[in-house]
C-alpha cells in the first residue's frame, strides 16, 4: 500500500498490489503526447525537472481532473491520465526499474495527491508510537532518517522516511496515511532504500511533530510545545510541494490542520550514543500525551 492506495505495474506484476476501490493506481508504458504547455527547468533532487500539459496548470488546477507530466531530465517522464487512474511512463536514456519506483512514489504521487486535493503532504519521516503518528522534521543533516530508521530497528511500524499524507476527513477531523514501505537512513539520490519490516497501513487520527533540533553532544534532550506562529512556521515548513501556484491552497490546509496536530521542538545531542535517549524521551512523552 503507497498512500493509502494500492498500485499495480502492468508490466512488473511481482510490484502489483490487490486492487483497492477507489484507491487503486496503474503504472503502465504509453507513447509521448505532444503537450501544448512546458514549464521551465527547476533542479529537484539533482535532476532538471519540468511540468507538461495541454491546459495552463494556473486555469485548471484545483478545479477539474487533468492530464498532465512530470519530465525527469534524461530519465523519464511520467503522465496522469485521472479518467483511468493511469500513471503512464515513458522511458528516456538514463532510465532504470529501480528509478521508475523512486520518482513515482518519491515525488509524482505526492505532488499528485497534492494537486487533486486528496492529501496535504508533509516533509517528514514518521513512525507509529500507540495511537499516535509520530512525526519528524528537521533541516538537512538535520537527523530525520536516522532517527526513524533507528525506531524501525526497535520494531515500530514506519509511516515514512520522507513523507507523510495527512487527509481531512471533515470539519477538525485529520488523519495521517502512511507513504510507502521504504526507508533510507543514508543519503543518496534515486534509490528507495530498505523495505521496511513493518509499515502501518491504517489511517492514524492522532497525530503530533516533533521538530528535530541539532545541539552538541553534551547537551540535553528537551522537549518544549511550540504555539502562535512558532507552531504555524514549524508546520509550514514542512510542506512537502514547492509549486507556486498550491501555495495558497497549502496555506489554507495548514491554518486549519494546526488546531488537530500537537508540534513539539526537541533538542537532539549529535552522536549515534545519543539515540537512545532521544528515543526514550519521544517514547515517554508519547506515553503522556495518551494518558491525557
Amino acid at each position: 500500500m503507497v498512500f493509502g492506495h494500492s498500485i499495480s505495474f502492468s508490466n512488473y506484476p511481482q510490484w502489483s498490489e490487490i486492487p483497492i476501490e477507489g484507491k487503486h493506481i496503474t503504472i503502465s508504458p504509453v507513447e509521448q503526447p505532444q503537450f501544448y504547455y512546458i514549464s521551465l527547468w527547476s533542479r529537484h533532487l539533482n535532476c532538471n525537472i519540468r511540468y507538461l500539459s495541454f491546459e495552463p496548470f494556473s486555469q485548471t488546477i484545483y478545479t477539474k481532473p487533468m492530464v498532465w507530466a512530470l519530465q525527469i531530465e534524461n530519465l523519464m517522464t511520467l503522465i496522469w491520465y485521472p479518467e483511468t487512474k493511469t500513471i503512464g511512463y515513458v522511458p528516456s536514456r538514463d532510465f532504470t526499474l529501480e528509478s521508475l519506483r523512486f520518482w513515482i512514489y518519491h515525488t509524482f504521487l505526492p505532488l499528485l495527491f497534492q494537486m487533486e486535493g486528496t492529501y496535504h503532504i508533509l516533509h517528514a519521516g514518521g513512525i507509529q508510537i500507540g495511537r499516535y503518528a509520530t512525526l519528524f522534521t528537521a533541516p538537512a543533516f538535520g537527523g530525520k532518517s536516522t532517527l526513524t530508521a533507528s525506531f524501525l530497528e526497535d520494531g515500530f511500524a514506519l509511516l515514512g522516511d520522507d513523507t507523510i499524507a495527512i487527509e481531512r476527513k471533515k470539519e477538525g477531523v485529520y488523519c495521517a496515511w502512511a507513504s510507502y514501505p521504504f526507508y533510507k537512513p543514508f543519503r543518496e539520490v534515486g534509490t528507495l532504500g530498505y523495505e521496511a519490516k513493518y509499515m502501518f497501513t491504517k489511517p492514524s487520527s492522532s497525530m503530533v511533530l516533533f521538530v528535530l533540533q541539532r545541539v552538541n553532544a553534551e547537551e540535553r534532550v528537551e522537549i518544549e510545545q511550540l504555539e502562535g506562529i512558532a507552531k504555524f512556521q514549524a508546520l509550514h515548513r514542512s510542506a512537502f510541494v514547492p509549486i507556486a501556484m498550491l501555495k495558497e491552497k497549502i496555506f489554507t490546509f495548514e491554518m486549519m490542520l494546526l488546531d488537530a496536530i500537537e508540534i513539539y521542538s526537541v533538542t537532539i545531542p549529535w552522536g549515534m550514543e545519543n539515540l537512545s535517549n532521544v528515543k526514550k524521551s519521544i517514547i515517554e512523552h508519547i506515553g503522556n500525551l495518551e494518558k491525557t
